[in-house]
């Protein structure tokens, strides 16, 4: 008797060799909008949280939610769809919990690396810890 169990989305995608990420503290969105001034990053102020397919006219931040103590080293590379790294960059983790973002518009990637599946590998102490994906399509 087969056994069949209910898999979410990202699951199907998964087993099919797409690449939705599971880890809610990356993903990719349109942009970061501080609705309430504030100038604090909160999980409702992501403009396109959940998308994964992003057009050429719109833009594409990636995000991740990194908890870590303050002096951590927190590292990121913007990967094109062919595997090459089209930007990276390292910092400080100023606080215990800090959001990072890296935006850039669809057409940049599409005219720097092609249209596909760009990435966001993020680093803490040099180690991969979570990535961030979006399929950039003209």
């Amino acid at each position: 008797m087969a056994v069949f169990r209910k898999l979410t989305l990202a699951a199907v995608v998964a087993l099919a060799g797409g690449c939705v990420s599971q880890d809610p503290r990356f993903f990719a969105c349109n942009r970061w909008v501080d609705r309430n001034m504030n100038q604090r990053i909160e999980p409702n102020e992501f403009e396109g949280r959940g998308s994964f397919m992003f057009r050429s006219s719109e833009d594409v931040t990636f995000v991740a939610h990194i908890v870590q103590p303050p002096g951590t080293r927190i590292g990121w590379q913007l990967r094109a769809p062919d595997g090459t790294i089209r930007g990276e960059g390292e910092g400080v983790q100023q606080e215990q919990d800090t959001v990072y973002r890296k935006a850039y518009s669809g057409r940049e990637l599409i005219r720097t690396g092609g249209s596909g599946l760009w990435t966001v590998d993020w680093f803490v102490n040099g180690t991969l810890v979570g990535s961030s994906r979006a399929q950039v399509v003209r």
